[in-house]
């Protein structure tokens, strides 16, 4: 998994702060959002990835993000560190699922966090 700022935008509210998109099975149309303004990040590289011969990959809302958490630990390959969702949490942050102890947090878009893109849930 990569690590990367969230976008190549790290100051501007792309309207993916609401409650709402922070759901389960939200991080396709989170991703589709942010996609229309990053040029670069882990909304980008998650938008951009191609691979096993699919290209559906999407950012995780913070729901899915917690989701991988709860049951991917151990058989997933991550880093027991930060990774994105594809949720903000404002202008300059978005939310954070922390593989070391579960807990969600808010990060500076401008910080390298790890990426895990993700496929429809």
């Amino acid at each position: 998994d990569p690590k990367m700022k969230w976008c190549s935008d790290t100051s501007s509210l792309l309207g993916l702060n609401a409650w709402d998109k922070r759901a389960v099975g939200i991080g396709g149309t989170n991703t589709t959002t942010a996609d229309i303004t990053c040029t670069s990040g882990a909304v980008q590289a998650a938008s951009d990835l191609e691979l096993g011969g699919k290209d559906d990959w999407v950012l995780g809302s913070l729901g899915e993000m917690k989701l991988m958490y709860d049951n991917l630990q151990g058989v997933g390959g991550f880093s027991t560190d930060t990774y994105w969702s594809s949720s903000e949490g404002a202008a300059n942050n978005a939310w954070t699922q922390l593989f070391y102890n579960g807990f969600q947090g808010n990060g500076g878009k401008a910080n390298s966090y790890y990426v895990r893109p993700v496929r429809a849930f």
